[in-house]
């Protein structure tokens, strides 16, 4: 490759030579990269969220046209969310609500969900403004709920509302894309609240870009690229929140299908024998351990209930009766076992108001949930 001559500044003459110049650009680029292996600077931390723009009502989950776009890093996603940046004040019941996509609001834009139900009702309890924060993310799994749960406390809840359904308890669904996506955070939690039994899943099912000790390489910028784009994408995508108060594409959807394939099995079970160890329910015990004495709120979720073919036998697609019915009694054994308080409320929405699956409500489902919880919410004994 031939150099040639530009005019520099002032004019002066000077001889430009590719190869020199590329030289260059790759040594400047190799020291950025070691200088940020060696430094490691916590850019998780890094958030025009709360700050710039607003903080979000729920955790970042994006779509761009079939795809649903999830950002795993943990402390960015709480960075993110307005809960970070919303200093306790003095008048003011902290109320944080975990749960799965039902609970986030799958199907329905922020101002819809069930959090912002119950904060448009203006609730006091013990002689204090509720407020309520959606910590929801959309995947049912126990694990899930206990590391956000885990982190969030110190955020100084004064209550913790759960919605939980059958598929949150099984270890095989227990490791959801958050976890996966944290397997150091998650691993020294799951140790430190011997939880041990679900390391192997977490192993097994992280990214293959994301190792529980990355070596120097791995912590280079290069190494981190998959990790840093979509901590960048976070962030590219605060203006339009912030423009729109929109954060999810809400697509149009159907109701199911009424009509049911007859199938008993059930997580691989057949009936009568579903023995409580098949459940995560050990996750309850820990988060006891965990809170002390900060009262919970265990929700069992509506779910679909259609009317069709085979609904003497099963209630949905997904859950037999025998099953369901099973899960029911054991969960709220464990819920008093912890001395919580247990709502069922799994018959409480017509099956009209649901969508897309088993879980997910319309507006005016999730407008009469959180009409049903508000006064369980408000009658919970003042500590």
């Amino acid at each position: 490759m031939a150099s040639h001559v530009e005019t520099g500044w002032f004019g002066i003459m000077h001889e430009v030579r590719p190869f020199r110049v590329l030289a260059k650009a790759l040594i400047m680029f190799s020291i950025i990269n070691l200088a940020f292996a060696l430094l490691n600077p916590p850019v998780d931390r890094f958030s025009i969220y709360n700050w710039l723009i607003p903080g979000r009502l729920r955790f970042f989950v994006g779509n761009r046209r079939a795809s649903i776009i999830y950002i795993g890093n943990f402390e960015a996603l709480f960075n993110s969310h307005v809960i970070s940046g919303t200093p306790k004040a003095v008048d003011e019941y902290r109320v944080l609500i975990l749960g799965d996509s039902q609970t986030w609001g799958a199907t329905l834009t922020p101002s819809q969900t069930l959090t912002e139900e119950l904060n448009k009702d203006g609730l006091m309890a013990c002689g204090k403004h509720m407020k309520f924060y959606n910590l929801a993310f959309p995947y049912p799994s126990v694990v899930k709920d206990f590391l956000i749960l885990n982190r969030s406390l110190r955020y100084r809840p004064d209550l913790i509302v759960w919605m939980l359904t059958t598929d949150s308890f099984f270890p095989s669904k227990a490791l959801d894309f958050l976890t996966a996506r944290n397997p150091r955070i998650t691993i020294d939690t799951l140790h430190q609240y011997h939880l041990d039994r679900y390391d192997s899943e977490v192993l097994d099912r992280y990214d293959s870009e994301i190792t529980y000790n990355p070596n120097f390489l791995e912590s280079t910028l290069i190494g981190q690229s998959q990790y840093l784009s979509s901590l960048t994408l976070l962030q590219l995508c605060g203006p339009v929140w912030a423009a729109t108060g929109s954060d999810y594409l809400v697509s149009p959807y159907e109701t199911l299908d009424v009509d049911m394939q007859l199938n008993l099995k059930f997580h691989g079970y057949q009936p009568p024998h579903l023995p409580s160890s098949a459940f995560a329910f050990d996750v309850l015990g820990e988060t006891h351990k965990l809170i002390g004495n900060l009262p919970v709120l265990v929700v069992n979720e509506p779910i679909y209930m259609p009317p069709g073919k085979n609904s003497d036998v099963m209630y949905n697609a997904i859950n037999p009766r025998w099953a369901y019915d099973r899960y029911r009694q054991l969960l709220q054994a464990f819920v008093i076992q912890n001395h919580w308080i247990y709502l069922d409320l799994y018959n409480l929405i017509p099956y009209q108001d649901f969508t897309n699956s088993e879980l997910h409500l319309n507006p005016s489902g999730e407008t009469n949930l959180a009409k049903s919880l508000a006064p369980e919410i408000v009658h919970i004994e003042c500590p």
